[in-house]
């Protein structure tokens, strides 16, 4: 790549300083690892020093960072400056340096041989589906998609374009997957939910579900995740929304767009999420609660019921995330403050 692409390419993100612009650039790099002929994109001023200090060649540094990178930066090297450096180092990865590897066909084969497809589907040509696929009937999927080896995309499903279904994984019958989505290897989408009736002997008998599981586009679901399809209605992933490994969803399960899910995040039936919220590891909902907009929620924290209120949140019940943090500072003395409170207590004769 020409240096002189990065602000062709994103004029608004990656403004040109100084140094000069002929350097070819193979890749990325991190500091630990960085090289003449690679390009290094640092987050934080705090690792300039560092980073002036290795072999490389050109940088790019946050635009608060400009005067102090300049007054580090050795002879002969290329300065570049952005208001957000991680989003100009992902835009610039995707765009000249994109992992292609999983995304290649299988011996030069775009279906393999070994694939099954039914004869009603409709594949794009551009489509690539590795060995042991199985596509079934009326399947729809759209240009430029990939479907990985041995995953199975059961009757009646819709895949956009641009999508990247990595090896083994399941796709329910009748859901729907939008454009620019990727779904992880061991992930079920449209898994059947956990709904039982049960008779006055305890006996529980299985209820039917006709609902489908919708990801809209630009949705990304990590590997090892389960997203159960609806009841009568459907389970809805909003546009934009990421989720990490090893997180469930139950039936009838709703949120909005650009939803930030960490691993380990369970929601029991029929919960339903705002739009830009950020939930860090093993979080989880109990059913028919509603969770609002614009919340960013600590690790291990559950919702027992509905909350609403954008902010920052935490614990297990639920409260601001400054109490959180002061209540879980407390935990470890609370052994010695019952011992204090019990000699308090029969000091004063109360027990």
């Amino acid at each position: 790549m020409d240096l002189k692409k990065l602000t062709e390419e994103f004029p608004q993100l990656i403004e040109y300083v100084t140094g000069p612009l002929d350097q070819k650039v193979t890749s990325t790099c991190s500091i630990k690892n960085a090289q003449s002929d690679k390009l290094l994109f640092v987050h934080e001023s705090s690792f300039l020093g560092e980073a002036m200090s290795t072999s490389c060649q050109q940088f790019v540094v946050p635009l608060s960072s400009l005067e102090e990178a300049k007054s580090l930066l050795p002879a002969d090297r290329t300065l570049f400056v952005s208001h957000n450096v991680k989003l100009a180092k992902t835009f610039v990865s995707h765009k000249f340096f994109p992992i292609l590897d999983n995304r290649l066909p299988f011996e030069g084969e775009q279906i393999h041989a070994s694939a099954v497809v039914a004869k009603s589907a409709k594949i794009d040509p551009s489509v690539i589906i590795g060995p042991n696929a199985v596509i079934g009937e009326n399947v729809i999927i759209g240009a430029n998609s990939v479907i990985g080896a041995s995953t199975v995309i059961e009757k009646n499903v819709t895949i956009g374009q641009d999508t990247h279904i990595f090896a083994q994984v399941l796709i329910s019958h009748n859901c729907h997957v939008g454009n620019q989505c990727i779904i992880q290897s061991q992930t079920t989408i449209g898994s059947v939910g956990f709904g039982y009736a049960q008779n006055e002997k305890g006996e529980s008998f299985h209820t039917p579900h006709y609902g489908k599981a919708i990801l809209e586009d630009r949705v990304e679901i990590g590997a090892g995740v389960f997203i159960d399809r609806g009841n009568l209605d459907d389970t809805i992933i909003g546009e934009g929304t990421k989720i990490d490994n090893y997180c469930h969803f139950g039936h009838n399960f709703k949120c909005g767009k650009n939803n930030l899910i960490t691993a380990g995040f369970i929601a029991a039936g029929s919960v339903e999420m705002g739009s830009y919220n950020v939930f860090a590891g093993r979080c989880g909902a109990t059913g028919h609660n509603k969770l609002g907009s614009k919340m960013v929620v600590g690790a291990n924290s559950i919702f027992t019921s509905s909350h609403e209120k954008p902010g920052k949140w935490g614990g297990y019940p639920i409260q601001p995330f400054k109490d959180y943090l002061k209540s879980q500072a407390s935990i470890k003395h609370l052994p010695e403050m019952r011992k204090t409170l019990a000699k308090l207590v029969k000091h004063c004769g109360l027990k």
